[in-house]
């Protein structure tokens, strides 16, 4: 007999899990309390199969009734991923999952020379047509927060991020300002699409997803791990959480803010959170106040902007999202991040500034609640109630 590859296994268990589910139906409809007098009469009656067959059913109900937390580690775009997940089988998805984030690199990283999105990005004005499946549901979203935000999520800013970094501007030398044609260049309004092909409408326009990308792969693997019939799950991919369901009836998974995140008020602070079916982007100024994903650039204002927030906890429904608008927030400063959190119902945000006085403070969106000591801070979303 061939050894059984982990993919047939999990297939194979994928079968048995569909059946055993309606078996699990039935024994829900069927109370314990009624298994076990009919098994009193089996035992009187010496009734040796009514016994055995009533004995399976006890243990069936027990066994069905218990999962197991599954733990996948891993790394994609040299971004460290962690994930667990409720199943009663203790299935292992990994390898699917790391095929799955392999795709989703090939096609829309811009790192990748090969990449459809650098293909994409060395094409003329003409039709560009799809080959992945991807492609065109992040440039969709792309373009929907980018008006959301005025433009301040803007995934054609690489051309201006690249100047900069080539040749760095000082606010008070606008003779090193950057070339008319590098801006004119940025500007989602430039490219145009529908569900089979892209177009440019401008030659030189660039495209670079890393800023949602993350929250993208995160969605994606949710939904791959919801076709085998997992529902409860913890995804964390760099600084993008999702979590669905709770793991016992004692919590929910567990979200703790990164060190790099709470370091920039106190080494010593610990900032979790405490949610139920929600997803999680963390963005930060970091070291000279380089931008989130180093493409957040929305204006040319931004460009010479310094402002005074220095990390955003973004909480919504889909981790796309709210890594679109952690990175929005970020580009243009705690004024506009506290108006987009009144324009935007659909997301909520824990905000970390500096002050008038150059003191840390906080700012807490009314979808969340806070609660706060010396050391730690907690975060729970307003509209759920966890245990």
């Amino acid at each position: 007999m061939g050894i059984i590859s982990q993919e047939n296994a999990n297939k194979y268990m994928d079968q048995a899990d569909k059946f055993i589910q309606k078996i699990k139906t039935q024994l829900r409809k069927l109370p314990t309390a009624s298994i076990i007098t009919q098994l009193r009469r089996g035992v009187r009656r010496k009734r040796s199969t009514l016994v055995l067959v009533f004995l399976g059913f006890i243990v069936l109900k027990l066994f069905l009734g218990r999962s197991h937390i599954v733990t996948l580690q891993g790394e994609v775009m040299h971004i460290p991923y962690h994930i667990q997940y409720l199943d009663q089988w203790g299935r292992n998805y990994q390898e699917e999952i790391d095929a799955l984030l392999k795709q989703l690199h090939h096609a829309l990283s811009a790192d990748l020379p090969d990449s459809e999105l650098s293909r994409f990005n060395k094409h003329d004005c003409s039709d560009f047509y799809f080959e992945s499946p991807f492609f065109y549901p992040v440039f969709a979203k792309s373009k929907e927060i980018y008006r959301n935000t005025a433009g301040a999520f803007n995934p054609t800013i690489s051309p201006l991020d690249n100047l900069r970094e080539v040749q760095p501007v000082d606010a008070n030398d606008a003779d090193r300002l950057p070339a008319n044609t590098t801006y004119e260049c940025v500007s989602l309004d430039y490219i145009v699409a529908n569900a089979q092909r892209i177009k440019k409408l401008r030659e030189g326009v660039k495209l670079d997803f890393r800023s949602i990308l993350r929250g993208y792969s995160v969605d994606k693997i949710a939904d791959l791990l919801r076709t085998h019939g997992i529902e409860c799950m913890q995804i964390v991919l760099g600084s993008v959480t999702l979590v669905c369901g709770q793991p016992s009836k004692r919590g929910a998974w567990p979200i703790a803010i990164p060190s790099y995140a709470t370091s920039l008020v106190d080494n010593k602070l610990q900032i979790d959170m405490k949610l139920v079916n929600k997803a999680v982007a963390i963005a930060q100024q970091e070291g000279q106040r380089v931008p989130h994903h180093n493409s957040t650039m929305g204006a040319y204002t931004d460009y010479l902007a310094q402002p005074t927030l220095l990390a955003a906890v973004v909480v919504g429904e889909d981790c796309r999202t709210v890594d679109a608008y952690a990175t929005a927030m970020m580009a243009r400063g705690l004024t506009f991040a506290q108006e987009l959190l009144v324009q935007q119902k659909e997301i909520a945000a824990f905000l970390i500034y500096e002050d008038d006085h150059g003191v840390p403070a906080f700012y807490t969106s009314p979808g969340l609640h806070m609660q706060k000591d010396k050391r730690s801070i907690t975060l729970q979303s307003a509209e759920e109630e966890v245990s």
